[in-house]
């Protein structure tokens, strides 16, 4: 059985995940980017969010480089190196863009795809569903009990005995890669569909790239309409090299509100 740390120790352990020495074996990749080399300490509560600011940063690129292959654990060297970018932007503290993004704004990523709940829609025809309106995650169903053993999942609530569009949520605290949860629930006899649970709307976000011995981190600040999709934003784009130094490189777009 595999077990998952909660989520502030996991931020802590990947804040030395990645060292400007080191580089990752294959089974953990980088993904084009560099290690950056760990910042100062963090207060618990900013370490707790950049954990999953680099989650979800990690998931996309795995997303756009390994698609329907990618693993359900997303790469720890990954994410460290992207928590110790979003770290030492942090800690530059004389810096007016950093202000901006960190003091004034507080940007992170926009959560649009959760990490943490996979959706599945179920035939209440199935043998082993009453457990789930029982409100037991475990079924008796040995594929579905294996999923939820491994990635230690938990019901958020009882499956509604007389629902006419059946589903329930299946959540875990540690981020995953949930697009590949959720297909490792299809072909199970009784499940109808499965897929990541999600968020509406649009609003602030970071975004980041590869460069040269550096990562690039694209913040921005979204608005005018932001529940149908913001149409309005402005951006700040900051590098992060490999030993941790910040450069300020540009601002751009819609003028802020």
């Amino acid at each position: 059985m595999i077990r998952l740390l909660p989520i502030l120790l996991v931020a802590l352990s990947v804040l030395s995940a990645c060292d400007s020495s080191e580089s990752a074996d294959a089974s953990d990749p980088l993904y084009g980017f560099p290690g950056i080399v760990a910042p100062p300490s963090l207060p618990d509560s900013v370490a707790e969010a950049f954990a999953e600011d680099a989650a979800y940063l990690a998931f996309e690129i795995v997303r756009e480089v390994d698609g329907d292959v990618a693993d359900i654990v997303l790469p720890e060297g990954l994410r460290g190196t992207l928590f110790n970018a979003l770290g030492h932007v942090w800690h530059e503290t004389n810096m007016p863009a950093r202000d901006s993004v960190v003091a004034q704004y507080d940007i992170h990523v926009f959560p649009g795809r959760s990490l943490h709940e996979v959706i599945v829609g179920v035939d209440t025809s199935a043998s082993w569903i009453q457990a789930w309106t029982d409100g037991d995650v475990l079924t008796g169903e040995p594929a579905i009990d294996r999923l939820v053993n491994d990635w230690n999942l938990m019901l958020d609530d009882p499956l509604d005995a007389d629902c006419s569009l059946c589903y329930v949520v299946l959540r875990t605290n540690e981020p995953l890669n949930i697009l590949a949860l959720a297909a490792e629930f299809t072909g199970i006899e009784g499940v109808r569909w499965a897929e990541p649970n999600g968020r509406i709307g649009d609003g602030n976000t970071i975004e980041v790239a590869p460069a040269e011995n550096a990562v690039e981190l694209l913040y921005s600040k979204g608005f005018g309409d932001c529940p149908a999709g913001c149409i309005l934003r402005h951006y700040w784009r900051f590098s992060v090299a490999a030993d941790g130094s910040v450069e300020f490189l540009e601002s751009y777009g819609s003028p802020l509100p």
